[in-house]
């Protein structure tokens, strides 16, 4: 799965579910050049989708992430995709964040991409164009990101046993069993994706007994920078 946020111009197409996603988020400097009509099914997935990444709040919220700071203009990633067990009021992901402001100023967004001319930011799913994010609805992220972040959250009811992130195994036991996610890549204010600096990434976990994540760095090869994480869960958040 390939997945990204960014700020650029592309027709909007149908968003296809595979093993392996790219997603892609990125704010561009054209407008968007054309889009096909979405047929009923992928009208109620797309909504279905997107009814689930903006979810209310939860009672209890989990993470493990790879951070990057500094400014940017979107984020890729392939994200390898597991099926992890969740029960009712449970949710599991693996994600891309885009975020920017301080305080209650902070805007943050989950997978996506931005117009840099206009402020809109752009869910790319592989190579089609799902969506946007108007630049009404943001007070600071319409002029890029300071902070992306790649990894996994979950979230469900407090004194609930909480679920498995990724593929539920802990990022040391390696590929096969652990998630992963690759190709981990930024996008400059030209709108070229790049490898992120090495001095500006740290990883952060919520609670490293329940789940975890390891920076693998970049590799050299189609990998690129990756990462594992996740996590059995099966902690309890009072």
């Amino acid at each position: 799965m390939i997945v990204g946020i960014f700020m650029a111009a592309r027709d909007s197409k149908k968003a296809v579910l595979l093993a392996f996603i790219t997603v892609s988020f990125i704010l561009s400097r054209n407008g968007v050049e054309g889009r096909r009509r979405l047929s009923k099914e992928e009208d109620l997935e797309l909504y279905r989708q997107l009814k689930v990444i903006n979810k209310p709040a939860v009672k209890s919220i989990q993470a493990a992430v790879l951070e990057m700071t500094g400014e940017n203009y979107g984020a890729k990633a392939h994200l390898n995709a597991w099926g992890p067990k969740v029960s009712i009021g449970q949710f599991s992901f693996a994600s891309i964040w885009a975020l920017n402001g301080d305080n209650d100023q902070t805007n943050i967004i989950q997978a996506g991409w931005g117009d840099h001319s206009m402020g809109n930011w752009w869910l790319v799913f592989g190579d089609e164009h799902v969506g946007y994010w108007p630049k009404s609805i943001f007070t600071s992220l319409a002029n890029g990101a300071s902070k992306v972040a790649w990894g996994g959250e979950v979230s469900g009811p407090l004194m609930e046993a909480s679920p498995p992130m990724g593929s539920g195994h802990f990022p040391q036991e390696g590929f096969n069993r652990s998630c992963f996610i690759n190709r981990i890549q930024v996008a400059d204010q030209s709108e070229n994706f790049i490898n992120p600096d090495d001095d500006n990434l740290s990883t952060f976990s919520d609670d490293p007994s329940c789940y975890n994540i390891m920076n693998g760095g970049n590799r050299g090869d189609e990998w690129g920078n990756f990462i594992y994480f996740g996590g059995p869960g099966l902690c309890k958040i009072s």
